[in-house]
């Protein structure tokens, strides 16, 4: 299957920042490590699973809206 490149017709000027909690905008990439039992794969062993992400360079918290939907905190609007 061939993948259709994208138009860029738009300017960075026009986008707007990844921010932490925090204010920060600086990420550095991290990986994040979660064990999978080996009574849910059937493997002999347990597995590893990597996962990539980016924490904040100030704080050191992850970048929430790039994690999968199953990893990303859940924010409480009050």
């Amino acid at each position: 299957m061939e993948q259709q490149q994208l138009p860029l017709n738009f300017n960075l000027n026009d986008s707007r920042d990844s921010d932490c909690d925090f204010g920060g905008k600086i990420f550095l990439p991290a990986d994040r490590f979660k064990k999978i039992s080996r009574l849910l794969t059937g493997a002999p062993k347990d597995s590893v699973m990597p996962i990539e992400l980016y924490v904040c360079a100030a704080c050191g918290k992850s970048l929430n809206e790039l994690l999968p939907q199953e990893l990303q905190e859940t924010k409480i609007i009050e």
